[in-house]
C-alpha cells in the first residue's frame, strides 16, 4: 500500500501578495492569519485588499523584501491613501497591516512590527447615519396600523397583532431602542404607571448594557400577557414567526424614511 501525501493550498481568493510570502513559514503564517484569525468574510476580503494594495505600493517603490519594510514606508503609504480614500477606509488599511505584521512577529517571521508606531487619520463620528423619523412620519406610521377589527355589523374587537406592532414601533421610535432590545423585554419588566402601561428595556452596545424606561402603547388585558415573569412581553402572533410589520407599515402609510 502506497502512502498518499495531501497538499493543502489556499483558494485563489485567499492567495496573499508575494511580498508577504518570502518563505514557506511566512506563507503558512499569513494563511493562518486570514483563515484562523479573521472570522468575518467581509473583514477578510477587506484586509486582503488592503495588504495587496500595500504590496503593490511597495513594488512601485522598489521594496521587494518583507524584511525591508520600515515604519516610514507604512506612514508614506497611509499618507498617500488619505488623498484617495475616506478616513475610515484609510484606518481600515492601517488596521489590516498592523494586525498582519503583529501576527508575523508573534510567529517569529519578523522581528518588529513596522506599522505599530504609525498613526492613522483622526475620525470622529458626530452624527449617526441611521435615518430618523420626523414627528409627522412617526404619527402617520402609527396611525396606519389598525388596532381594531370589525366582528359584525357594528361590533369591534381589539386587533392584537396591530396593538403589538404599534407598541413595538412606538417604543423603537420614541426611545431609539434597537428592535432586539425591545423584543428581549420580559413580563417581569412590565408595570403600570398611572393609567399607562410601562416597562424597562435593556440595550447592549459596545459591551455595555443600558436600561431605560419605555411607555408601552397597548392594553395588557387585550394582549393577554402571560403571567410567567420570564416570558416575553411582546410575543409573536399565532402562525407568525416574529413581529415584523415595520416595513409593511412604512410602505402602507407612504413613509419615505426606511424602517429597520
Amino acid at each position: 500500500m502506497t502512502g498518499t501525501e495531501i497538499i493543502l493550498s489556499p483558494a485563489p481568493d485567499l492567495q496573499p501578495a508575494p511580498l508577504f510570502t518570502p518563505t514557506p513559514k511566512a506563507a503558512r503564517r499569513v494563511l493562518e492569519f486570514f483563515t484562523a484569525q479573521v472570522n468575518n468574510d467581509h473583514t477578510r476580503k477587506a484586509y486582503l485588499n488592503a495588504t495587496r494594495r500595500f504590496a503593490a505600493w511597495c513594488d512601485r517603490h522598489g521594496i521587494g523584501q518583507l524584511a525591508d519594510v520600515q515604519a516610514f514606508h507604512v506612514a508614506a503609504f497611509v499618507k498617500e491613501l488619505q488623498g484617495e480614500f475616506t478616513a475610515p477606509t484609510v484606518k481600515q488599511h492601517l488596521a489590516a497591516l498592523r494586525m498582519l505584521f503583529d501576527w508575523l512577529v508573534t510567529g517569529h517571521v519578523l522581528d518588529v512590527n513596522p506599522a505599530h508606531a504609525v498613526r492613522g487619520p483622526k475620525y470622529v463620528v458626530k452624527k449617526g447615519k441611521t435615518p430618523v423619523l420626523t414627528a409627522d412620519e412617526a404619527r402617520e406610521l402609527l396611525d396606519s396600523i389598525a388596532i381594531a377589527r370589525k366582528t359584525g355589523a357594528e361590533a369591534e374587537e381589539p386587533a392584537l397583532i396591530g396593538l403589538r406592532d404599534r407598541a413595538l414601533i412606538g417604543v423603537m421610535t420614541y426611545t431609539f431602542a434597537r428592535v432586539n432590545a425591545v423584543l428581549q423585554m420580559k413580563v417581569k419588566d412590565y408595570f403600570v404607571q398611572g393609567r399607562r402601561a410601562a416597562g424597562c428595556a435593556s440595550m447592549k452596545k459596545a459591551a455595555r448594557s443600558t436600561r431605560f424606561p419605555v411607555i408601552i402603547i397597548w392594553n395588557s388585558t387585550s394582549m393577554n400577557i402571560s403571567p410567567l415573569p420570564a416570558s416575553p412581553a411582546i410575543r409573536t402572533a399565532r402562525c407568525s414567526a416574529r413581529p415584523d410589520a415595520r416595513r409593511e407599515s412604512s410602505i402602507r402609510c407612504g413613509s419615505r424614511t426606511p424602517i429597520g
